[in-house]
């Protein structure tokens, strides 16, 4: 049951940063609940989505109505990206469920949405394009990390299938 936390006990320093407490004011999450989590994210994977996760922190996963790739990364804040032809970010999106949850819960709950009910997800998502410039590797979102929604940079998606479309030919 607990394969993971043997999994991150031998990756050494990257451990203490994949199990850190909550931060933003949050309650602390227990350690066994993380642990739990990212068993049950791990259990929920393909054998090629858990390598991924566990080569570079993230993995990818296709878009149920749209058929689109998505890359969910280790993280809470615009760590879902849409991914053109090429594999490269166009858009980020932020979404999660409600309430203080570990990580491994909360990227299970987006890979679900995003297989299940991508759009309805993709509407309530606040929607971040990279700067102009940057490559597509940095976010104007300094504001967010205060964690309060009405703060996010992004904005929510009006016709989430349209601008899916307008982004991924960008």
């Amino acid at each position: 049951m607990f394969s993971w936390l043997r999994e991150l006990l031998r990756r050494g320093p990257q451990f203490e940063r994949e199990l850190a407490p909550s931060a933003h004011g949050r309650r602390h999450i227990d350690l066994a609940s993380r642990i739990c989590a990212w068993d049950l994210l791990k259990n929920n994977l393909t054998p090629e989505q858990a390598h991924q996760l566990h080569r570079t922190c993230a993995f990818d996963v296709i878009g149920g109505a749209t058929g689109r790739r998505y890359r969910i990364r280790h993280g809470f804040i615009f760590n879902v990206d849409l991914l053109n032809e090429q594999g490269r970010r166009v858009v980020s999106f932020c979404f999660r469920p409600h309430g203080d949850l570990p990580l491994g819960d909360v990227m299970l709950a987006q890979k679900n949405a995003l297989e299940l009910f991508e759009l309805e997800a993709l509407k309530i998502a606040n929607c971040l394009r990279p700067y102009a410039g940057s490559a597509g590797h940095e976010h104007k979102c300094f504001s967010c990390l205060r964690g309060d929604q009405a703060s996010f940079v992004g904005r929510p998606l009006e016709n989430p299938q349209s601008e899916i479309l307008r982004a991924s030919r960008l």
